[in-house]
């Protein structure tokens, strides 16, 4: 079975959300309310290679300021917990949407809330490289993505604008 949930100092109610090998992704809050997302290691110890690509997430995230991506709280590297900390996005993910919730207006303030978002990721040379109706929220009227999440190599602004498309594609189906 995978990991449940985790402790952090300074963090309450972290419960896993998703995991994918070694890497966990829990969502919580910070200790004065603020919603987090925290990527962490399953194992008892994190390895050298978990470390080092939490760094550089850490690195290509902190570089890109956009009020539609969420941004970095703090990187955590101890003996025995590495973890990065993010902002959780508000809202609902689209994937947690009904088909045919989202209305045309709706998909078009998607496109024009994350299409400056995704911009702005690459021109300091960082893809999303996991857009999906999981990672794209809606909230007040507005579209928010997670934080971008890269391994290997970075997506293109096509293979992104791509993987929004298909994400509002796949909400709009009966």
């Amino acid at each position: 079975p995978g990991v449940t949930a985790v402790e952090l100092a300074g963090y309450v109610g972290l419960q896993a959300v998703d995991q994918d090998g070694d890497l966990v992704v829990l969502a919580g809050r910070r200790a004065d309310g603020v919603q987090v997302r925290a990527y962490t290691h399953a194992a008892d110890l994190p390895t050298p290679s978990l470390r080092v690509l939490l760094a550089r997430q850490a690195e290509a995230t902190a570089q890109v300021s956009h009020r539609s991506i969420a941004t970095v709280i703090e990187l955590i590297d101890l003996p025995t917990r590495a973890a990065l900390v993010v902002s959780a996005p508000p809202g609902v993910a689209l994937a947690r949407l009904a088909p045919r919730d989202l209305s045309t207006v709706d998909t078009l303030q998607v496109v024009i809330d994350l299409s400056p978002a995704l911009a702005q990721l690459h021109v300091h040379g960082v893809g999303h490289g996991s857009i999906s109706m999981h990672t794209v929220h809606l909230a007040d009227g507005e579209a928010f993505l997670t934080n971008p999440w890269r391994v290997g190599t970075s997506p293109t602004p096509d293979d992104d604008m791509v993987a929004l498309a298909l994400s509002l594609i796949h909400i709009s189906e009966p």
